[in-house]
């Protein structure tokens, strides 16, 4: 059985504005820790993936302002495998700039001379981003090791640092990994709806995976796992490479979200290491909040987690088929990699300043949209690992205590030398609100004064108290240079606010 190699491309280069004026300029979300949080999301991210991926195989894609940062926050990464982009371009960009590396790095059509062995080369490719929380990590690598199984293809056993976690016996639900009290009033109901979704998927899967059909072939046996022919698989020349399935985790939805996109499912395929494989029907980008309502009703929708895992070859191709530009673009940039290290022995990371020009006219199209929306096959694996993409200053409802105001509080911690002091909240008639004291941007491989672009470089400072009297549903956030206090119905416009202070040259506080 052939064996395959399973790299990583961790995308890293957001800003996460909507959580200013935490996440800043020299310090966006994914080097931030959140509440008392040992580790940084971006090194949590890293963490999570090690029992299946080796360290020289996991890829970092961010800008050139935050190189040192990754590098002093993740030293077990080599250097080589820090990709600078020149100019953001969304995530299609980014993900195909990660695949120039990756075809590079282990010869994938031939794009560099041999010397890699047979097996590795066409990885999987599990792409994640660097800022999301998720509360199991053993259940997200369980779905993880199920789709890079899935997307391998027939006759493939990946490369994984741990071969054989132990199978699940049904989806967890986030709101088994809580408390009901800390999830909301709507909990209870969520979680019914869920438990009526997947007790529906188990008897459809039962269904499924009935050998009986017209076509004599199960329903329940994926065709890029048996090499059978199927409605699934593209007519093309390269018909091997175009019938294995590009993958994305799907999330099973909690609450009508109007900020997330969905993956709408159909038919179970197959179970897989202990997981459901679906077929995807199509995607929804952020619905209305009736259109969110029905799809959390309907049983066969999930949140679009932004993870996806796929062969080398098949997203190059699928570059191709649905993106032909951006594929030019990569071309012409793996070229540019080529020559820049022809006399030279081993290789490196390509300079950014290289390819400007070519970046300049890559365009800015995200990869859900360019490729996901529009290539076949695609399957999904309905995940509940407690995943929050902690988009804005809310969402710290749905990853912390609410106490019994429901207020949340995360006030800074004191330190233990004691030349400061932990910070207070004192409240009266104070309900719904959002209240976090920020430690001063101490962070590990955080803020440092010569990359801050003018602002202050973050001193410690004793905590302060923060009282709040006949407020409700407010966001309240003390950092060492800015207050932000918001509507908590306005969280998502803060964008609008960094506008602003953009507008009167301030750029000092972002």
């Amino acid at each position: 059985m052939e064996t395959v190699r399973t790299v990583a491309v961790i995308m890293a280069g957001g800003r996460g504005e909507r959580l200013w004026p935490r996440s800043r300029v020299a310090a966006p979300k994914q080097f931030i820790r959140l509440g008392g949080a040992e580790r940084t999301l971006i090194q949590a991210t890293v963490d999570r993936i090690r029992p299946l991926v080796r360290p020289e195989d996991v890829w970092i894609v961010t800008g050139a302002e935050w190189v040192d940062t990754v590098l002093q926050q993740l030293p077990e990464i080599p250097s080589r495998n820090v990709l600078v982009e020149p100019a953001g371009r969304n995530t299609a960009a980014c993900i195909g700039l990660a695949t120039v590396a990756v075809r590079r790095r282990f010869g994938v059509g031939a794009a560099t001379p041999g010397g890699v062995p047979p097996s590795d080369c066409d990885p999987v490719m599990i792409v994640l981003p660097s800022d999301h929380v998720i509360r199991d990590d053993v259940a997200f690598r369980r779905a993880l090791q199920a789709a890079v199984l899935a997307a391998a293809g027939p006759q493939a056993e990946p490369q994984l640092q741990a071969k054989s976690l132990p199978a699940r016996p049904r989806l967890q639900t986030w709101a088994e990994l809580q408390p009901v009290a800390q999830i909301g009033e709507e909990a209870q109901a969520q979680d019914q709806l869920l438990s009526q979704a997947e007790a529906a998927a188990s008897s459809e899967i039962t269904q499924a995976m009935t050998p009986a059909t017209s076509s004599g072939q199960p329903d329940g046996e994926l065709p890029f796992l048996s090499g059978a022919s199927s409605r699934l698989s593209s007519a093309s020349s390269s018909a091997a490479t175009s019938s294995m399935p590009l993958v994305t985790l799907g999330i099973w939805p909690t609450r009508p979200e109007t900020g997330y996109g969905y993956v709408h499912f159909s038919r179970p395929l197959a179970h897989v290491d202990g997981s459901l494989i679906y077929e995807v029907r199509d995607f929804t980008e952020k619905p209305d909040a009736v259109t969110a309502q029905r799809f959390l009703a309907d049983g066969h929708y999930l949140w679009n987690s932004g993870m996806f895992i796929w062969r080398t070859s098949r997203i190059w191709q699928a570059f191709g088929e649905h993106l032909p530009e951006l594929r030019e673009a990569l071309e012409r940039i793996e070229r540019i990699w080529t020559q820049a290290f022809a006399n030279q022995p081993g290789d490196g990371p390509l300079p950014p300043d290289l390819i400007v020009d070519e970046y300049a006219q890559i365009p800015s199209v995200s990869i859900d949209y360019g490729i996901m929306e529009k290539a076949h096959p695609i399957v999904t694996i309905p995940c509940g690992f407690g995943w929050d993409d902690v988009g804005s200053w809310t969402a710290l409802e749905r990853v912390f205590p609410v106490n019994d105001e429901g207020n949340v509080v995360q006030m800074q911690a004191g330190e233990t030398d004691g030349d400061t002091g932990g910070g207070e909240f004192v409240a009266v008639d104070t309900h719904g609100c959002i209240v976090v004291q920020d430690d001063g941007g101490r962070e590990e491989g955080g803020l440092e004064p010569e990359g801050d672009k003018g602002r202050e470089a973050p001193h410690q400072r004793k905590g302060r108290l923060i009282a709040a009297l006949g407020v409700e549903d407010l966001v309240i956030v003390d950092s060492d240079d800015v207050l932000l206090v918001a509507s908590k119905e306005r969280a998502q416009e803060i964008k609008e606010l960094l506008a602003e202070i953009r507008r009167r040259g301030l750029e000092r506080f972002l």
